[in-house]
């Protein structure tokens, strides 16, 4: 599952949930702008660097994915600055060979004639990768083509690609591995203190439009390692804008900037409740600016609920009556609670909201929710404000509509067995990405997947995964070519349809019931 940052006009403050997510946050060092493109272009690393385009988005390597279509289709951002050492990482997948050239990115200048940095694939047929560094209005260009398997670069397929700027070295890398350094005598040209313009999946030149997908987009003003490449190239990893604070005691809850500080101060600095206005009420049950003031009777929405209280929501739940493009369909979801707030998390995906994203948010003291909307050309598009009415700790109701969401605890069977043979797409051995095929039995809440196709990493036979489907907690089986199924990995998985699952970067669909 993704690490979700939540803020909205309804908690007017942000929190990180996920209590079972590690975030690498030395991935935060440094990064300029990040677009996960789960459904805009937006930055996502906290910089406001957003971007813009005519692209859709489909199914990606990391949730979704930006879908470009050739040279009519491409995202452009700016950027404030660009140094001589830097790094780009990024996930692409091809749909045909037959183009003179697909760009991946393209860096430039406002006149967008230089290349401060660009990767892309050419020529037509043979298809290698094609990266470098050039000023046109200087008369130079440092430049290399390399292919990074002998059948050449493979249609339908995600590559991880890190293009790595440092100093008089530029670098690339495939799947994680190094595949090429090329040393450019015109590094001191490099530097742009600047605007400049970061187009993705495009460039000026009209011949050179991507088409296929494009997901996972990180600039950073720094090289990347090759631990962090290594990390970055397995997916599932999502970087949050980080927020400093200080264990310092603040006399009131008034004075603390966000319910992140005050999760802060209760994690970090081993305080046990952060009772500040000495009012029986602690400050993490309240959001930061929405306190009501002593002595006075809330008004109108405002006015908390009391029943609510002790209450807990956490767990897995079912919603019937969910409507996706005119279609009633169950959604399953897993609702997380810290004091009053609590977020809904989607398990069971559709065109409408994707698995992983949220579906609601909100707190429980005035039963006020922010809903994530969308249709099947515009998944998750859009944000509604409700109420919900809560009949009890099982059963939830969403004001003004037929939708019932009721708590299921470890009743996974109500969507459906997961028993059969499923194909998987996107598993990595290696450097090398291969179809594997899993045999999945499901007795009540658990399952287990068994390899059907071995391979070097992982021989069949052996068990692919297990877990629990009421969390959606795994446990993957990997392993290298010279240490097959040697180790273990926490991950989660995700259930898109009957038919669909998501985890670790594979897709996985059911082939035989």
């Amino acid at each position: 599952m993704k690490l979700k940052l939540l803020s909205g006009a309804v908690l007017s403050t942000s929190l990180i949930v996920g209590a079972n997510v590690t975030q690498a946050t030395s991935l935060t060092d440094g990064l300029v702008a990040y677009y996960p493109f789960e459904g805009n272009a937006q930055d996502a690393g906290g910089m406001g660097h957003h971007g813009t385009g005519n692209v859709t988005f489909v199914a990606g390597k990391v949730g979704q994915a930006a879908n470009f279509k050739g040279k009519n289709t491409v995202i452009t951002a700016t950027l404030p600055q660009v140094k001589k050492t830097y790094s780009v990482s990024l996930f692409a997948q091809l749909n045909s060979n037959n183009r003179v050239e697909s760009q991946l990115f393209y860096l430039t200048r406002p006149n967008r004639k230089d290349r401060l940095g660009y990767l892309s694939t050419w020529p037509v047929g043979k298809k290698t990768w094609h990266f470098g560094s050039s000023r046109y209005g200087k008369q130079w260009e440092d430049r290399a083509t390399k292919v990074a398997d002998p059948q050449g670069l493979l249609v339908n397929q995600w590559y991880h690609l890190v293009f790595i700027l440092n100093d008089k070295e530029i670098s690339l890398f495939v799947n994680g591995k190094h595949l090429k350094t090329i040393h450019s005598a015109h590094h001191a040209d490099i530097e742009a203190h600047k605007n400049l313009l970061l187009l993705i999946g495009g460039t000026t030149e009209k011949y050179q439009g991507m088409d296929g997908q494009i997901d996972e987009v990180r600039v950073y003003n720094r090289v990347l390692s090759a631990a962090e490449i290594e990390t970055l190239s397995q997916g599932q990893i999502t970087t949050k804008h980080e927020t400093q604070f200080s264990c310092d005691d603040k006399p009131s809850c008034k004075k603390m900037a966000s319910c992140d500080e005050a999760y802060y101060q209760l994690e970090d600095c081993g305080r046990t409740s952060l009772d500040r206005d000495h009012d029986g009420t602690p400050c993490e049950s309240l959001c930061a600016g929405h306190k009501k003031p002593k002595g006075k009777k809330p008004k109108g929405d405002q006015k908390p609920v009391p029943e609510t209280k002790g209450f807990d929501l956490s767990g897995i739940w079912l919603g019937e009556g969910y409507k996706c493009g005119g279609k009633v369909s169950q959604q399953r979801f897993k609702i997380e609670q810290k004091g009053y707030a609590i977020v809904g998390t989607k398990i069971t995906g559709d065109a409408c909201v994707p698995a992983d994203s949220r579906t609601f948010s909100g707190t429980l003291d005035t039963i006020n929710v922010t809903w994530t909307t969308g249709y099947a050309n515009r998944p998750a598009c859009c944000k509604m404000k409700d109420k919900l009415t809560l009949l009890d700790n099982k059963s939830i109701v969403k004001k003004g509509s037929k939708i019932k969401f009721t708590k299921t605890g470890s009743k996974a069977t109500e969507e459906g067995d997961l028993s059969g043979t499923w194909l998987g797409e996107g598993y990595q051995c290696g450097w090398q990405v291969f179809q594997e095929q899993v045999q999945i039995e499901q007795q009540g809440n658990a399952i287990v997947a068994t390899k059907i196709t071995g391979d070097a990493c992982v021989p069949a036979g052996n068990r692919s995964f297990s877990g629990a489907l009421d969390t959606a907690n795994i446990t993957w089986t990997t392993g290298f070519p010279n240490r097959p199924a040697c180790c273990q990995k926490k991950g989660t998985l995700s259930i898109v349809d009957e038919n669909t699952l998501k985890g670790g970067g594979i897709t996985f669909k059911r082939i035989v019931p």
